[in-house]
């Protein structure tokens, strides 16, 4: 008995003037438009965002973890992940750390 992928199995087409031409012709597989980005840009966002933002970044560099920073704003944690995902992809850091570290240290230069 034949197992099932000898039974599927596709034989390599032989190479014919047909074949020949169309293997020329084909078009290159096309790639997927480049995403767009899903933060909005610093000058569309409103005043009361940019207000939390400061307050996010004040309770941030306090210490305070995404739930009671979530809890003393009355936004749900969801929504300070994602200010604080934006915060650190606009200051370019990988670590909650790492944008506590830039952002202190460009407030204190700054002050």
């Amino acid at each position: 008995m034949r197992s099932i992928i000898e039974h599927h199995r596709v034989e390599p087409e032989s190479s014919s003037s047909t074949h020949a031409a169309s293997d020329t012709t084909r078009q290159p597989l096309r790639t997927r438009p480049p995403r767009r980005a899903a933060i909005a840009p610093a000058s569309r966002t409103s005043g009361r965002e940019n207000s939390e933002t400061k307050r996010i970044i004040q309770l941030l560099i306090s210490g305070l973890s995404d739930e009671r920073i979530a809890y003393e704003m009355s936004l749900s944690t969801r929504t300070v992940q994602r200010r604080i995902h934006r915060l650190m992809e606009e200051h370019d850091c990988v670590s909650r750390f790492s944008l506590g570290f830039h952002i202190g240290r460009t407030h204190a230069t700054a002050a």
